[in-house]
């Protein structure tokens, strides 16, 4: 998709949807890892906080994915399809974390960290890019963006990384 400054995620690197296969097969082992009681993977211990992520994609099966996967990690999931919606909501209702793709149509997702922290400053954000080595993107972490996934995200490292941003933000 169209980042804020025009410029399309890279084919292959950041796509903006997955082969249904793709996300049928994710969606399975996510289930099948909530019937088992599992939550962990590796070293990782994802436990339910309750937290309220606010989750901004405007890719609808990668935003029901990554909701799937962060309610299954425990959270309180409130998604979003634009930056400008996320921003409302941001500003009408508590989150602990924001979790946003850089590649949207209309506000990409930096602009929205930057606007995010001016709201909510105390309010981690993390962005989901297929970009990481874009300068800007380099430039804003620890200062609007605590923390940066690289697609295709991991179930596993996304949860990781949202409870990572919420520990981090009650220290």
């Amino acid at each position: 998709m169209d980042g804020a400054d025009g410029e399309r995620e890279p084919a292959g690197v950041a796509p903006t949807g997955s082969p249904p296969e793709v996300i049928a097969a994710r969606r399975r082992a996510i289930n099948r890892r909530s019937r088992q009681g599992r939550r962990s993977e590796g070293d990782i211990q994802m436990e339910p906080s309750g937290a309220r992520v606010l989750l901004v994609e405007d890719d609808d099966d990668n935003r029901e994915l990554m909701a799937e996967v962060l309610a299954a990690a425990g959270y309180d999931v409130v998604a979003a399809a634009t930056g400008s919606d996320g921003l409302r909501t941001l500003s009408e209702r508590s989150v602990d974390v924001v979790v946003t793709d850089v590649g949207m149509p209309g506000m990409g997702g930096l602009e929205m960290a930057r606007a995010a922290k001016k709201i909510a400053p105390a309010v981690p954000v993390v962005v989901v890019t297929g970009w990481a080595e874009r300068e800007d993107i380099a430039s804003a972490r620890g200062r609007d963006v605590d923390a940066v996934l690289i697609k295709p995200v991991d179930p596993d490292a996304l949860a990781a990384a949202v409870g990572e941003a919420i520990r981090s933000r009650g220290a």
